[in-house]
C-alpha cells in the first residue's frame, strides 16, 4: 500500500487511532490514503485500528484475484507482518 522497504515505519496518529476508537466510523478510521498501522498496543492484532486495517488490505488483495479461500491465511500473515514492524519500530 505504498510502502518501500526502505521506507521508515511510523505509527498512525494518535488522535486519528483514538477517535476511530470512540466512533467506530470507517471515515475516522484507516484507509488506503493513510495505511498507517497502530503501534501503541502490544498486540497489534487486538487493535479496532489494525483490524479494520487488515480488512483494507485483504479486500484490496482479493480484488487482485487472490482466491478468497485464503482470505484467512492472508489477514494472518498480514498481523504477522504488522507485529515484525512493531518490533522495528
Amino acid at each position: 500500500m505504498g510502502r518501500t522497504h526502505n521506507d521508515k515505519v511510523e505509527s498512525a496518529p494518535k488522535e486519528a487511532i483514538d477517535k476511530y476508537k470512540c466512533t467506530g466510523k470507517e471515515e475516522d478510521g484507516p484507509s488506503k490514503d493513510q495505511f498507517q498501522a497502530d503501534f501503541s498496543e502490544s498486540c497489534p492484532e487486538k487493535s479496532p485500528w489494525n483490524i479494520r486495517l487488515a480488512e483494507i488490505f485483504v479486500d484490496d488483495y482479493v480484488q487482485g484475484k487472490c482466491p478468497v479461500g485464503q482470505v484467512k491465511d492472508i489477514s494472518g500473515s498480514f498481523f504477522t507482518y504488522l507485529q515484525s514492524l512493531r518490533t522495528n519500530h
